[in-house]
């Protein structure tokens, strides 16, 4: 009792600094992933399910082992007693009675329905392997679209900031001028009007950012999110050198087509055992089993073996009961053979569900690698799509800060008007919105399709 205490105050202890260094650690993507591969609650979920398997799997290995056991009871009869020895009824009197039984039987043949019920659990224990392995993977791109969705609102955000600084300096400069009458008070209240704007812009991608931290956490099983962060993934390559054809075909053995054809193998097996029924069974059992009654007696003899006799009548003497017990042995043993006949109908219904399973899991076979192909042709050309967006928004973002230069340079001389001004910062934070959006667009979906090809997040 005195050595659990510390330990559960050190277990403790552990656990919340463990806690609290998970929230204060700047992430990275390979960490996120390597984490959540650990804390995942369904990742936990999937694990206990492929455990289950392997139980029922090992529960169909031991059908081989013969069944077999030892049975003993006691018993006290009353009044009108059947002595359970000699089967002779006895009037009034008590009777102490007891039997001792062990009993051992095995199926010898049964259509093979043993053997293909251990091959097929063996196969769900594949068939749960993979369904983790795509649960991992599911998981794992899902952590990459959180995380780049976080980089994507820090950076908007942090254009935002930079919007924010420039438009401070104008606010001062514009104050300076107010103050000095050389430029009216409405071109401050407008230069006012857009800081504030560009604060509530800032106020709602902080709001998104916090969300996007809070859907990553939520998959990386971490309750704070406070102190939580990431930096930017090192591998930031963005540059796609395999053709489609390369990437379908490598995509064709991932771990969602593999568990589909594993099914199939499962099913096939599942059609064998229903067929089994259709066998006539055979099985063996043996038992060995003695009895004790406290009424019965045993003859007594004299010296020379002869029976003693009192009264004209033969005398008994008690009768031991490891006599009873060595006396009374009794041995059996049997064959069963089961054939059926009518219930073969029923057997052959039971086959036509398990083909219909089978060729329902074909189609799906053929259903779900026509879809990775179709996301795999679809996921290309986004990429090159959000490439050209990428690649459009660097230059809109080139030209509207130029443009924003020239709008406050004239501004500071007089020769535009403020609304031309805020017209220009207003479609520059939108080009640089734009452009962060592309960016991580791109590198998202660049990223899952090299997935497909190496089968791997980084």
């Amino acid at each position: 009792m005195n050595l659990l205490k510390p330990l559960a105050i050190f277990t403790f202890v552990f656990l919340f600094y463990q806690n609290i260094s998970a929230q204060q650690r700047v992430w990275t993507l390979r960490e996120c992933i390597d984490f959540a591969m650990d804390n995942n609650v369904s990742i936990k979920q999937g694990n206990l399910g492929l455990e289950a398997t392997k139980i029922v799997s090992q529960q169909a290995k031991l059908s081989y082992i013969p069944d077999g056991g030892i049975q003993s009871g006691y018993q006290l009869s009353m009044g009108r007693s059947l002595d359970p020895t000699t089967y002779n009824f006895i009037e009034n009197t008590y009777v102490n009675s007891t039997n001792i039984s062990a009993n051992i039987g095995t199926t010898i043949f049964d259509g093979f329905r043993k053997y293909y019920t251990v091959k097929r659990s063996l196969s769900e224990i594949k068939v749960s392997e993979i369904e983790v392995e795509v649960l991992k993977n599911n998981i794992s791109l899902s952590i990459t679209r959180f995380y780049y969705n976080i980089l994507l609102n820090k950076e908007v955000i942090a254009s935002i900031e930079n919007q924010i600084n420039i438009s401070n300096a104008s606010i001062a400069k514009m104050s300076r001028l107010v103050e000095e009458g050389a430029a009216p008070d409405e071109q401050l209240q407008n230069l006012l009007m857009q800081q504030q704007n560009e604060i509530y812009s800032l106020t709602e991608s902080k709001g998104m950012l916090q969300a996007s931290i809070v859907d990553l956490c939520s998959l990386l099983n971490i309750d704070n999110t406070d102190g939580f962060d990431i930096i930017q993934d090192d591998d930031t390559d963005m540059y796609l050198e395999n053709s489609i054809e390369n990437i379908i075909n490598s995509a064709m053995t991932l771990p969602q087509i593999e568990v589909v054809n594993q099914k199939l193998l499962s099913a096939k097996y599942a059609i064998k055992i229903a067929k089994s029924d259709l066998y006539p069974s055979l099985s063996f059992n043996s038992s060995y089993s003695s009895s004790y009654s406290s009424t019965r007696r045993q003859v007594a003899f004299d010296e020379n073996g002869t029976p003693i006799i009192v009264d004209g009548a033969i005398a008994y003497k008690n009768y031991p009961f490891i006599n009873q017990i060595y006396d009374n042995r009794t041995a059996i043993f049997g064959f069963n053979l089961n054939i059926p006949i009518l219930s073969a109908f029923h057997v052959k219904k039971k086959i036509q569900l398990s083909r219909n399973n089978f060729k329902q899991l074909q189609y799906e076979v053929q259903n779900v690698e026509k879809n990775v192909k179709d996301e795999v042709r679809k996921l290309y050309i986004d990429v090159q799509t959000a490439k050209e967006k990428y690649s459009t928004s660097m230059a809109a973002v080139d030209h509207g800060t130029k443009i924003v230069s020239y709008a406050e340079n004239k501004l500071n001389n007089g020769l535009t008007t403020i609304t031309d001004y805020i017209i220009a910062k207003n479609n520059i934070l939108i080009s640089e919105a734009q452009l962060s959006r592309a960016k991580y667009e791109y590198l998202l979906k660049l990223k899952i399709l090299k997935f497909y090809y190496t089968q791997c997040i980084y």
